[in-house]
């Protein structure tokens, strides 16, 4: 969560999750709980918005 600012982080909390042997940490709202299938579907749309374009794709 790049430019938040501190009130912005206030309202999140971390949530660590392993993924293909990598632990990651993002900034979750503090309403959704944990290890609920809410939180499962938010972690994946987060970790698809971080997918990198292949390089033949990539802007010189």
């Amino acid at each position: 969560m790049q430019g938040a600012t501190f009130a912005d982080k206030s309202m999140m909390r971390p949530i660590f999750s392993v993924h293909k042997q990598r632990i990651e940490v993002c900034w979750s709202p503090r309403n959704i709980c944990p290890l609920s299938v809410e939180h499962e579907r938010w972690i994946d749309e987060i970790r698809d918005s971080f997918t990198i374009a292949p390089l033949h794709q990539m802007p010189n």
